[in-house]
This record gives structure tokens, sequence and C-alpha cells, in this order.
């Protein structure tokens, strides 16, 4: 089966790692074919974000493709994106979503049925480590800073070592990302701290820095957000400066949470799993009517 990925993105971009990059790897070797870039002639066509502004232009010519799938990375109903997002929703055959949340958000709203695939991970897994919680670690795309730069002025981090992986911002210094700058980030760190805005947008994210957290080998406190919930019996999930205090008061048992965390990671966002639940939606319904037949 051919596939088309229409898109503009790069590495630099993790719903693109997440949601294009590793299914299509597995894909191809399950003997797929996959075209990643500008919209070409498929069995499905598959579009994300809100990039391209011809992306509705291209789902609806019939002779493109057999079949349109909308993958809807993050909630933006509320946004200037709204326009884009509702019309291609509405000419998808499929539509997937990252979370249940968003997938509840779309069908609140919007009345449209979705299918949830989650992110898979894409780190190593290391050995779980913990040494105290003096070296804290955060990581995300600069959009999210602001709940972060909340904790330094309000002194919950105070004589703690903060490194910081985003990109370049003017508020904060950071670490450019990069794999070895993220694999540098988790062996130096002894905690990775999430702190959150409680917004519907938040709400509606993923779980891909716990998950890559817990698979790095470290323990993690973040503030409470759906798609963290089940984590919630291995992780800490509250008040960030609370999580802090009840680290020094449970050091014991926390390399056997990681790995207990580990576990559920492994079982549950595995590449080839997450890409096996691609592949049973891309395929599905497909066969009767191909972008050659059209």
């Amino acid at each position: 089966m051919r596939i088309n990925y229409s898109t503009v993105a790069n590495d630099n971009l993790a719903s693109y790692r997440y949601r294009i990059k590793i299914p299509a790897e597995y894909l191809r070797k399950w003997g797929h074919e996959v075209v990643i870039g500008k919209a070409e002639c498929a069995d499905v066509g598959v579009f994300s974000k809100h990039f391209n502004k011809h992306d509705p232009e291209y789902a609806r010519q019939p002779t493109r493709y057999g079949r349109v799938v909308f993958d809807v990375c993050d909630y933006h109903l509320d946004g200037p994106y709204r326009e884009h997002y509702e019309r291609m929703m509405t000419l998808a055959d499929v539509i997937t979503v990252g979370t249940g949340e968003l997938g509840m958000m779309i069908n609140k709203y919007l009345g449209h049925d979705v299918t949830v695939i989650q992110d898979p991970y894409e780190f190593e897994e290391k050995e779980p480590k913990y040494k105290g919680c003096d070296r804290l670690l955060w990581f995300g795309h600069a959009s999210n800073l602001s709940p972060l730069i909340r904790e330094v002025n309000n002194g919950v981090l105070d004589g703690k070592k903060l490194m910081v992986v985003s990109n370049p911002n003017g508020v904060i210094h950071t670490v450019p990302w990069s794999i070895e700058s993220m694999n540098q980030g988790f062996e130096e760190c002894d905690v990775v701290i999430i702190p959150q805005q409680d917004t519907r947008k938040n709400r509606c994210k993923g779980a891909n820095r716990m998950v890559e957290s817990i698979r790095s080998g470290r323990f993690v406190i973040a503030n409470e957000m759906p798609a963290y919930k089940q984590f919630k019996e291995w992780m800490f999930l509250g008040d960030i400066q609370e999580g802090l205090e009840w680290l020094k008061q449970n050091k014991s048992e926390i390399r056997d949470r990681i790995a207990m965390a580990q576990t559920y990671v492994q079982q549950t966002f595995s590449p080839e799993k997450i890409s096996r639940q691609w592949q049973s939606v891309l395929t599905s319904d497909v066969g009767t009517k191909t972008y050659q037949d059209i």
C-alpha cells in the first residue's frame, strides 16, 4: 500500500518524529511504500498540523487519495487555526489524536469521532538512577517555559542546579535541543521536573516528556495532567515543591518505582506496538478503491 505523509515538518518537531518518522520506519519494514513530504497520489494521505495552507485543497481532490487521515497533534480549537482544523476534520475519512482528552474535546465541540494513538518512545532504556534531588532537568519547546519560570520566580528551585534543554528564548539560559544534549541532560540530572499550566490546550497534550524521562531511568515530578494519570502509581504528580520534599523522605523506593514505570512504558509505548496501531488505522477499509482506480 502507498502512504503519503503530506508535511513540511522536520526532526526538530517532536510531533514529526513521534507521529510520522518512527511509524514510517516500521511501515516500510512491513512492506508499505511510504512517501514523506509534498502531497502525492497514494492509497492513503496523512495530514497533520497547520503549516501548509494548501492541505485542505489537496485533501479534497478525489483523484489524489483513496482515503484521507488527519492527525490532530494539539488542541487548536480556541486559536487562529480553528478554521483550518475544522476544514481538515470535515474532509478526513479518519481523525487520529494523541490523547483521550484531546479526542473528547474534538468530539464535544465538533462532534467528530476519533481514534487515539499515543506517541511512542524514541530513547533507549537506561538503568534507574537516583542519588538525590539537587540536579534538575527540564526539557521541551520554549512555548512551554512559562510554568518553569513560575517555579523559578517563586523560589521553588532555589539551591538546585537546573539544566534546561530547549530552543533559545531570551528569558532563561538553555542548551539547544539535540539527541546528544538530551542524553547529557538525563545522565547528569537527579530528577526531571515538568511544571504545567492548567489550560485546555495543555490538558490535551501527550505524555512523551514523562515517557522519555522514565525510559532514561529518571524519576519525574510533574503537575497533574490527564495524560500523566497513568503514571500516578510510580511518579509524583502534584505541586513541584511538595514533590521535591516528598522525594527527600522516600529515597529508598525511587529506583523500584522507576523500574516498574519502565515496564509499563515498554508494554504501552513501544514504537513497534504504536506503529501496529497506525498500520491498522491506515490500512482499514482500504483496498476496494485505490488512488489508481479513481
